[in-house]
């Protein structure tokens, strides 16, 4: 692998963004040029909504777990295969810091409420939605894509007094028809053309 100084980045500035399960991201050129700070500009790439602000100290984390494997051999060789015990569940963890229907819609479920000003809460309801992620460092985007995810909450609440507000929510990526679980996109940095 050659080194390659523009794929390096610092997660300077990001944004997280949902959407109803099945919405495909923006394609690698339009993450070069649409407004991050409002989605409902996008052109070509609809149905997008922003979580709002989020912590910059526990910045999101891509996350697995699972994916155990055991060697297996034979009586002529011990180490003959590697064999996958189980797959691996990869999943999206952030911190939300608004307390809004959104926010707590993502971190306990739908509102269960039809009073004004008041947000229920129903255990048991499914809460799955798609899942955009962009990393901006300079004139470097970084997006991270799922279609269809699990949303719950991954913690207890957070209420520091020196600090803000927090909701921990996890987004579990799902198998969504034909679609990869996930994928990372850049146009400069994966799958590039070969010049000439």
């Amino acid at each position: 692998m050659a080194e390659n100084d523009d794929a390096v980045l610092t997660a300077a500035v990001g944004y997280v963004y949902v959407a109803p399960v099945g919405t495909a991201a923006p394609t690698p050129a339009q993450l070069k040029t649409i407004n991050l700070k409002d989605p409902s500009t996008w052109t070509g790439a609809t149905g997008w909504a922003s979580v709002g602000h989020t912590s910059r100290g526990t910045l999101p984390e891509f996350g697995f777990e699972g994916g155990d494997t055991e060697m297996k051999g034979s009586w002529q060789k011990k180490k003959l295969r590697e064999i996958a015990t189980d797959d691996p569940i990869d999943f999206l963890t952030i911190v939300l810091h608004q307390f809004d229907e959104d926010a707590l819609s993502l971190y306990y479920g739908p509102n269960a409420s039809e009073t004004p000003g008041v947000f229920g809460v129903k255990t048991g309801q499914v809460n799955e939605k798609a899942v955009f992620v962009v990393i901006e460092d300079e004139d470097l985007r970084l997006g991270h894509h799922a279609h269809k995810s699990s949303v719950k909450r991954d913690d207890s609440i957070e209420l520091p007094i020196d600090d803000l507000a927090a909701l921990p929510v996890r987004f579990t990526y799902l198998d969504h028809e034909d679609e990869l679980p996930f994928s990372w996109i850049n146009e400069d940095l994966f799958n590039v053309p070969d010049a000439g």
